[in-house]
C-alpha cells in the first residue's frame, strides 16, 4: 500500500515538475517556416495593394467584382487613359521584378518573370489600336 502511495506521489511530483516548465509567458523562437510565412504574408499584402491600384483604372472591373464604390462611373477609354495605365504597368513591373528577385527561388522567379515579360509588351502592342 505504501508503495502505491509513493508511486502516486512520485508521479504527481513529476507531473507538477513537467507542467511548471510549460510557462505560457515564454514564446518560442521563430522557426524558418514561421519567418517564411511572415515573408509570404507581407508579399501577399504587397500584391494585394498593387491589385487594388490596378482596379482603380477600371470601374467596370470593380462592378464585376461586386464592389459598388465607383458604380456610377464608366471608366475612360481614351488614349491618354491607356497610356497612363501602361506607364503604371511598366513602373509596377519594375517594382514586382525587384520584389520577386529578393524573395523567390530561381525556378519560381524565372516562371514569374517570364509571365511579366509577356504581359507588358502585349499591352504596348494593344496601344497601336489607338493610332
Amino acid at each position: 500500500m505504501t508503495t502505491l502511495i509513493h508511486n502516486k506521489t512520485l508521479l504527481t511530483v513529476i507531473l507538477i515538475g513537467l507542467l511548471s516548465g510549460c510557462d505560457s509567458n515564454t514564446k518560442p523562437a521563430p522557426t524558418a517556416s514561421q519567418a517564411t510565412a511572415a515573408a509570404d504574408l507581407s508579399l501577399n499584402q504587397w500584391f494585394d495593394a498593387r491589385y487594388e491600384e490596378e482596379l482603380q483604372f477600371s470601374p467596370i472591373q470593380l462592378s464585376f467584382l461586386g464592389r459598388k464604390e465607383r458604380n456610377h462611373e464608366l471608366g475612360s477609354f481614351s488614349y491618354a487613359a491607356f497610356t497612363e495605365e501602361l506607364a503604371w504597368e511598366e513602373t509596377n513591373r519594375r517594382r514586382i521584378t525587384q520584389a520577386v528577385r529578393l524573395r523567390f527561388t530561381n525556378s519560381s522567379r524565372t516562371n514569374f518573370l517570364r509571365h511579366l515579360d509577356i504581359s507588358v509588351p502585349t499591352s504596348r502592342r494593344l496601344g497601336r489600336i489607338f493610332l
